[in-house]
């Protein structure tokens, strides 16, 4: 797909602790070493505790990712992009600003800032400017929960100039009654793009 700069600093700053933790590890492990005859066995002993101790983060992450992100088929999109769908990000990086702010729930949202390179309302609770509290909206506007008028003012507020519809934010609910706040500029068969009026 080619990727934005600004993707390769979504986690850099784990590469300063993992240093700091293999550094750790090895004088902790020189020091055990000086003291203790058979160091392959705390190796072992450690190892385990960390894989144990680690098992409920890794379920709490796993459970986070799929509820943020849906089912397993919507993240296999984030790795393997359909032509389609691929196609939408090409349509949205030619005919649109770098400053364009696009509406999209989380999971689009993750790739388009990597590939168009543009702006998104909410898309993921580390780089989001307030994600939490923007979420519900997001959610809420999907879901087609709003009020036209009430539609109008979020967009106008949140500054939104397009609104990206894919499968995910189809299975959320029905947008028609935003309709007339919205132009469709780009459509094929996994994707609609309209352009707020």
């Amino acid at each position: 797909l080619g990727t934005s700069k600004q993707r390769y600093f979504q986690t850099p700053y784990l590469l300063g602790w993992s240093i700091m933790a293999v550094y750790g590890m090895q004088k902790i492990l020189g020091f055990l070493k000086r003291r203790i005859i058979n160091i392959n066995v705390i190796v072992f002993i450690i190892f385990i505790t960390v894989i144990i101790l680690g098992l409920p983060n890794f379920k709490q992450g796993l459970d986070r990712e799929l509820n943020q992100f849906g089912t397993p088929p919507n993240l296999s999109l984030l790795a393997y992009p359909t032509k389609n769908w691929y196609e939408s990000l090409v349509w949205l990086k030619n005919n649109s600003t770098k400053e364009s702010v696009i509406l999209a729930l989380p999971s689009t949202s993750l790739i388009i800032p990597a590939f168009p390179g543009r702006l998104v309302l909410a898309g993921d609770y580390v780089h989001s400017f307030k994600y939490n509290e923007k979420l519900p909206m997001v959610e809420k506007f999907f879901s087609g929960n709003l009020t036209a008028a009430e539609a109008q003012a979020y967009l106008k507020k949140e500054k939104v100039d397009y609104v990206f519809v894919g499968d995910e934010e189809k299975s959320q609910g029905d947008i028609n009654s935003y309709q007339g706040l919205l132009t469709q500029v780009f459509s094929n068969s996994d994707v609609t793009i309209y352009q707020v009026k």
